[in-house]
């Protein structure tokens, strides 16, 4: 069956139909690929620096594990490589800084009944 043929059939463009023909050539594979469409911005080593980081460090975010291994892509690309192999980027828990003010008053309203002040 030609491109042109195969384009009527399905209803789309012949370079549509050319490129399935292409794609099954080179693959085997017919229908869509899994993935974005969008190309894979770092090796497979880089990849694989990226989730031995990601396993010593398990509570680093994205940017700290971007920092730590050099990784050429962004955030996004960082955490759907980790969600590929079953791990999460984290962020790590931020605390407010405890003031002097706020020491003060705790420290004098220890013994303070709490129970006429709340209703």
């Amino acid at each position: 069956m030609s491109n042109s043929t195969a384009g009527e059939l399905y209803c789309v463009p012949m370079s549509t139909a050319r490129e399935w023909l292409w794609k099954y050539q080179r693959d085997g594979q017919v229908g869509r690929s899994k993935g974005t469409g969008l190309w894979h911005v770092s090796s497979p080593a880089q990849d694989a620096a990226l989730i031995a980081e990601a396993v010593r460090n398990p509570f680093l975010s994205a940017r700290d594990l971007k920092a730590a291994t050099g990784f050429p892509g962004q955030k996004d690309a960082i955490i759907s490589i980790l969600k590929t192999v079953g791990l999460r980027a984290r962020h790590a828990a931020v605390k407010e800084v405890l003031t002097d003010e706020y020491l003060a008053f705790v420290e004098s309203n220890v013994d303070r009944k709490w129970d006429s002040h709340i209703h």
